[in-house]
């Protein structure tokens, strides 16, 4: 996959002194990276963006009354292909989900080291969504905590699959799971495809997020 390479970006927070940080931190860390532009609300962002074309909108949430995630589509609209990282100082567990279903690139606290940051952008150079291992552990204890063979997502796979996937939701790796069932590392990389098929994701993201909506619905009906 073509790498997108981040060279303009726009900053987008509500305290001056946290966008001249991160424009700081930014030069310091990424050379190649020119900070553009600095907006202090979603006015000031849209704005900005109509004027001038980046590769990358670094927005705290809070830029947008109530911390809103319809603040990405907004976005979307004046420049619909542009990567959106939220960061913030917002509750992860309350906002990470929301708005990375309504098209954020990755989520990531203010509270993170620069190394995870740089980390958060490389993922989004290679086209890739970023999530805190934080809010990845939460996921998967909400869905390990509860019976995974009796929900209805994975009523459709086989007993290898079932086996593939429960360790899947534990936060296996291909290695631990080839050694765990006794299989090639190949085959396990086919029977995850097939269940990532059947499920209608292409990533362990979209795996736990849809795991976890199916489990709330269930219990719903319950």
């Amino acid at each position: 996959m073509k790498i997108r390479k981040v060279e303009s970006v726009l900053v987008a927070n509500g305290h001056i002194i946290q966008r001249a940080g991160l424009k700081c931190f930014l030069n310091e860390s990424r050379p190649d990276i020119n900070v553009t532009s600095l907006a202090e609300d979603l006015d000031a962002v849209l704005t900005s963006l109509k004027k001038r074309k980046v590769d990358l909108v670094i927005a705290d949430i809070a830029v947008a009354s109530g911390g809103n995630s319809n603040m990405i589509d907004k976005i979307r609209v004046v420049q619909p292909n542009v990567p959106i990282l939220i960061f913030t100082d917002l509750s992860e567990k309350a906002f990470a989900l929301p708005c990375l279903r309504a098209g954020a690139d990755g989520f990531i606290s203010k509270d993170v080291t620069g190394k995870e940051l740089m980390t958060a952008l490389k993922q989004i150079e290679s086209r890739k969504k970023y999530i805190s291992a934080s809010l990845l552990e939460t996921m998967l204890d909400a869905i390990v905590n509860r019976t995974v063979k009796d929900r209805k997502p994975v009523s459709q796979l086989s007993k290898r699959e079932f086996e593939v996937a429960n360790l899947l939701v534990k936060g296996n790796n291909t290695k631990q799971m080839s050694k765990l069932l006794q299989l090639q590392s190949s085959t396990i990389s086919t029977v995850k495809a097939r269940i990532f098929r059947k499920l209608g994701v292409s990533n362990l993201i979209e795996f736990v997020a849809k795991m976890g909506v199916t489990e709330v619905k269930m219990r719903q009906r319950g």
